[in-house]
């Protein structure tokens, strides 16, 4: 199974852990264009409980800009999705998508810099919650 993610559980609070998460993600200069709740949507449409899980998509805009310039239909991973959910009561796990997991995929040289640049980002981030 390929993996198209960067994961860490941490141990905490689940809103305390969205807010390093998102405070982390602006600090390395992402903005979070949309955030979708996947846990709530679930239990209002289908009666089911997968606990709380939210995404988040995060935007980088001079990334988001040079991966456009290089291949248009990349916007079909924008914006790059972070994941954040509940493991148990003590543990949130953070997950944000890896861009080079789709990005080395085609042999687009610019695409593929501007997918590791995204992913060097997102790994300092994940080292710094």
């Amino acid at each position: 199974m390929k993996n198209y993610g960067l994961t860490k559980p941490l141990a905490g609070d689940f809103e305390a852990v969205r807010d390093r998460t998102e405070a982390a993600l602006k600090q390395e200069g992402f903005g979070i264009l949309t955030v979708v709740d996947i846990g709530e949507t679930l239990r209002s449409k289908l009666g089911v409980s997968v606990g709380r899980y939210l995404i988040l998509g995060a935007c980088h805009p001079p990334s988001a800009y040079k991966a456009i310039q290089a291949d248009k239909s990349i916007g079909l991973f924008l914006p790059c999705n972070v994941i954040l959910y509940e493991q148990d009561s003590a543990t949130t796990v953070v997950s944000m998508f890896d861009p080079v997991s789709v990005a080395g995929e085609g042999g687009n040289r610019e695409l593929l810099e501007a997918a590791k640049y995204v992913r060097d980002k997102f790994q300092a981030i994940l080292a710094s919650l």
